[in-house]
Parts: C-alpha cells; sequence; structure tokens
C-alpha cells in the first residue's frame, strides 16, 4: 500500500492572513475588556457612550427604536471595564448591547419583559395631596413609586387629586414633592390584589429664603401654632403595621412619649399622667363619650374599638396646647376622620380575624358622579361560634 502527501510551502500570503485574522480576534477582545477612568453625574445614556468613545477608540451605533433621555445616570469608577459600565447602564431597561471589533451597537432587547406585559398582577394607587394646616388642596405635586423600572409616578390635578395606575403588586416607597413643601416618604405602601389603594397625604410649607416679603393679616391662621408641635398625625396603614395594635388607633398611639394605659386589656390613654376621663374622643368633629366595645361606667376605655379598619382615614392626636375647636379637653384630644368611599368602581371586602368577621362594600352612588358610598359590617367572632 503506497501513500501519498503533499507539502506545501508557507509563502507571505498566508502569514499576511493568519496576522489579519489574529489582529481582527485580539481587537474584539481588547475591546470588550478595555478599561476606562469615568465620571458621569446626572448625564443620559448617550453621553455616557460618547464619553466610552473620547476615551477609547471605538464607535457606537443605535439600532433601537428609542433612547430615553430622561433616566439620568451617575457613575463615577476608576479602572473599569466597558463592559461593566454598560451593563450597570442597561440593567432593568429594554435594551442591549453587543460589541462586535471597536463598534459597540446597542439595540432592543425583545426577550425582555415588562410590568405591563400580560400576566403581571397590578394595581392602581390613587388619593388627594393636601395642605395640611388649611387642607386646601395642592395641584401640581409629584408622586413618585420609588423602586419601580421604569419609575412610576403622576402629579394631582387641579383638585388635588392624583392616580398612579398599573403599579405591580408588593411594598413599595411613595415620594411626594411640591414647591413650597417639605418632601414627604412614605415607606412601605402595601399594593395588593384585593382593592385599590386610596392614600391621600397632606404636606407641611417649608420656610424658604425670599428677597422680599410682605406680611398681610389672614383670619384662618391658627392662632396656637403650638398645637402642631404636641400633635400626631398617622394612618390606618401605620396602626395595622403596629405590633399588637388590633387595627386599633387608640393602642397605636401609646407608643407615644408621654402617653401610657392603666391595663393592657383596655385602650385607656393616660397623657403625663392625667386621668383617661380627661380625654376628649371626637368622630369626624362630633364628641363622643367612648368609641371602644367593653366599656365601664366612669372610663373612657374598652378592649375593643367600635370602628372597623376599614373605615378609618387618619386620625389626629393631640396631647397639649389644644386649639380653641376642642373644648371640653384636659388630658388630650383624640380625632379620628372616616375615609370616603371608591367613587370610581364598587369594591367588596371580607375579612375574618380574632376580633370578628368584617364585610365591607363602597363604590360610586352613580356614574360620572363624585358621591360614594361605604358600608361596613363587622360581627364578633366569639358570638358567630356561640350561634
Amino acid at each position: 500500500m503506497f501513500y501519498f502527501c503533499t507539502v506545501i510551502k508557507p509563502t507571505a500570503k498566508y502569514y499576511i492572513l493568519i496576522l489579519i485574522i489574529l489582529t481582527i480576534f485580539f481587537d474584539s477582545m481588547s475591546g470588550q475588556h478595555q478599561k476606562i477612568d469615568i465620571s458621569a453625574i446626572d448625564v443620559d445614556f448617550e453621553t455616557i457612550l460618547q464619553e466610552i468613545c473620547n476615551k477609547t477608540n471605538m464607535e457606537f451605533q443605535l439600532k433601537c427604536k428609542k433612547v430615553s433621555k430622561k433616566q439620568k445616570f451617575f457613575i463615577n469608577a476608576k479602572d473599569i471595564e466597558v463592559e461593566e459600565v454598560l451593563n450597570q447602564c442597561l440593567k432593568g431597561s429594554k435594551l442591549t448591547y453587543e460589541i462586535i471589533g471597536s463598534i459597540i451597537i446597542i439595540r432592543d432587547n425583545k426577550d425582555k419583559k415588562n410590568w405591563f406585559d400580560e400576566g403581571i398582577l397590578t394595581q392602581t394607587i390613587k388619593g388627594i395631596v393636601r395642605d395640611i394646616e388649611s387642607k386646601r388642596e395642592l395641584p401640581g405635586a409629584t408622586i413618585l413609586v420609588l423602586g419601580t423600572n421604569p419609575v412610576l409616578g403622576s402629579s394631582s390635578d387641579r383638585n388635588g387629586n392624583y392616580r398612579i395606575s398599573k403599579v405591580p403588586l408588593g411594598r413599595y416607597t411613595l415620594k411626594v414633592s411640591y414647591i413650597g413643601y417639605k418632601e414627604v416618604i412614605i415607606p412601605e405602601v402595601l399594593v395588593g390584589s384585593a382593592k385599590e389603594v386610596v392614600l391621600n397625604i397632606e404636606l407641611n410649607e417649608v420656610v424658604q429664603k425670599i428677597e422680599q416679603i410682605t406680611i398681610e393679616a389672614d383670619k384662618e391662621r391658627p392662632l396656637n401654632d403650638m398645637a402642631f408641635v404636641s400633635a400626631r398625625s398617622f394612618s390606618v396603614d401605620e396602626t395595622k403595621r403596629y405590633a399588637a395594635s388590633f387595627s386599633d388607633p387608640a393602642r397605636m398611639a401609646l407608643c407615644y412619649a408621654g402617653v401610657a394605659t392603666t391595663d393592657d386589656y383596655l385602650n385607656e390613654i393616660i397623657v403625663r399622667g392625667n386621668s383617661p376621663q380627661y380625654l376628649l374622643w371626637r368622630i369626624e368633629g362630633v364628641e363622643v363619650p367612648s368609641p371602644n366595645h367593653f366599656t365601664e361606667g366612669g372610663i373612657s376605655g374598652g378592649g375593643v374599638s367600635i370602628l372597623s379598619s376599614n373605615v378609618i382615614g387618619r386620625s389626629d392626636f393631640l396631647t397639649g396646647a389644644f386649639p380653641a375647636d376642642y373644648g371640653n379637653a384636659l388630658s388630650g384630644v383624640f380625632d379620628i376622620s372616616l375615609r370616603k368611599g371608591n367613587n370610581e368602581k364598587r369594591e367588596i371586602a371580607v375579612q375574618a380575624g380574632t376580633l370578628g368577621i368584617d364585610f365591607s362594600a363602597e363604590g360610586p352612588i352613580k356614574e360620572n358622579y363624585s358621591g360614594s358610598y361605604l358600608f361596613n359590617y363587622r360581627y364578633s367572632t366569639l358570638a358567630f361560634l356561640t350561634l
């Protein structure tokens, strides 16, 4: 058996071809792992791409529909790879990149799904933004849902109403800002699938330096500014998160300084050693003896609150320097406000717990009408078991 082989002598053409292939390969690898120093503060993505090109021999091409210029980035790093910079900027977005040689190609990521795709449960956050002192609606206030990408938000209309739709279920932190008012951060807002989140927000004015000050008489201004120093205002959502409160705003108030109780069984409130009998209870501005079940003669507290957490709005608790509106109070004032029903769509909620079985219904009275109704019924769990 005979074998034949051919020996090809390398020529200059082969060496040149191999050199070109190796040059392209190493150029592609060096472009991806090239390190730069970058300092970009409050700039958009295209500005960062231009900064990368200025510090390297690379170029970029945009093969996507649109690059948002609203989203700003803060990057300050030394000796960082180009890939790492691009990964940080495009994290959570609908764009992706590819480095071919010395060219950075930005294109749409078709595999990336957003919150608005089908199958993702969402809910609505809405409410009214008001001034905490005058209760006047604030138009143009900005409300943002932090921790969302892209950031969800809205602004209040001329009546102070705001609405943020298609918010994924979960817990979020809300940031509320308005010109001339102190910025408010509302943490741990629970967005559930059962019903819309109705969150009314009150803002405090802040002192700002101005060139000229004009002093005018205003009869609506409160005469007692110290009333706001000793006042506390909290929502029913804060009451639900407080341990062992049983959704009772009175038990929530026991955590404040200078406030105590006589017995863990009762929700009596003792303010700086004063008798609980001298605490003024008010519901929607109407004075009541005691909004509690199992109240004994001579005391103002009880074991369980009469009001369900589904109907309570905000509660104001004052421990001193009461305004003239609150008469017949020596110890403190507890003013409870009831919330309004949903004026856009009808909702029904049923819940059961150790205190009782709760049923509530709310909705608009009729279409294209701002009025609403709110019905609530609660029956004791123990009484239900004895039937």
